[in-house]
């Protein structure tokens, strides 16, 4: 049927609206075109396989080929898909103190800085979520990180996207109610387990 593509044969020329305007296939006639589709942005299938495509860039641009990437939403949508990065936040012991009990104080200090990308993200109307889910070897060798680094967290910063992208379970999750112990269980005034309201008198 013409102007559908059919296996082993020339495809025909498509046009689609972009980010930057109207994408036509021909444009990349003479070119090695990877074509990938994905049914919706900003959802965590379609953003590994984004990331995916990513990071083999370099070679594909070494061999002259462009990747494009087609969805159904619209460009907007898509423009800020694109735009959304991911953060590695990496240090190694030697780079801060040690503690008497053992422990490392860079991961204090990296945490800190964490905690303060997610509130300056917040004022720029952005969202920075620190990620566990993760392969810390495998990341590691594919960001560069050199091997006397500790990689402590990725941290995925974007724009907010609309509920419908999400699953029904991450939109369960985002619209329930918070399940926080009390203020009482976690911090304390002068000593563990001491209420958070300054004593009458503090202890010698």
């Amino acid at each position: 049927m013409e102007g559908r593509a059919r296996l082993f044969h020339p495809v025909p020329d498509l046009s689609l609206a972009g980010q930057a305007g109207e994408v036509r296939l021909s444009s990349f006639r003479g070119r090695y075109l990877i074509l990938y589709f994905y049914p919706k942005a900003n959802t965590p299938g379609c953003t590994r396989e984004a990331q995916e495509f990513s990071a083999p860039l370099p070679e594909f641009e070494r061999l002259d080929a462009q990747v494009v990437g087609v969805s159904r939403d619209r460009p907007e949508v898509q423009a800020r898909f694109v735009e959304g990065q991911g953060l590695a936040v990496a240090s190694k012991p030697e780079l801060d103190c040690r503690l008497s009990d053992g422990r490392d104080y860079f991961l204090l200090g990296c945490g800190m800085a964490v905690g303060f990308l997610m509130l300056q993200a917040t004022q720029l109307g952005l969202i920075a979520h620190p990620i566990a889910g993760y392969d810390p070897v495998k990341a590691k060798a594919a960001l560069g990180i050199p091997e006397d680094y500790v990689l402590i967290t990725l941290v995925v910063v974007g724009w907010p996207g609309p509920p419908e992208g999400l699953s029904q379970k991450h939109r369960e999750l985002e619209s329930s109610p918070r399940d926080r112990k009390p203020l009482s269980e976690v911090a304390f005034w002068g000593r563990y387990g001491q209420g958070i309201e300054p004593p009458g008198e503090m202890p010698s």
